[in-house]
């Protein structure tokens, strides 16, 4: 913060601002929502969901919420991929929880 102001000063050219960075904590927030959205599947079947359903339950920006969805797929722990809505004619990247998708653990060594 400057002397002047109480607004915090701008981060230098191409570094993020400390409130835009994408931390284990966070990425682990975002991870834990979306398993509160899966589990909120009736059928058992993936429940997909998109930055902005994200951002309302936990709070955070939705440009912070996907740059966290897109480092947990990076990770192997959210499957992203575009589908088209009923109804709508545009297609949305939208996320869902990998271990949705198989309830098996891997087999390794096989």
């Amino acid at each position: 913060m400057n002397d002047r102001t109480t607004v915090p000063d701008a981060a230098p050219a191409g570094q993020p601002h400390a409130a835009d960075e994408i931390t284990p904590a966070l990425l682990e927030q975002v991870l834990a929502s979306a398993r509160t959205i899966q589990s909120s599947s009736l059928s058992g079947e993936p429940t997909w969901f998109g930055a902005q359903m994200i951002a309302e339950r936990t709070g955070i920006d939705v440009k912070q919420a996907a740059r966290a969805l897109l480092d947990l797929q990076i990770r192997g722990d959210i499957l992203l991929a575009f589908r088209r809505p009923k109804g709508e004619t545009e297609f949305r990247l939208v996320c869902a929880l990998a271990e949705g998708f198989c309830n098996e653990p891997p087999q390794r060594g096989v």
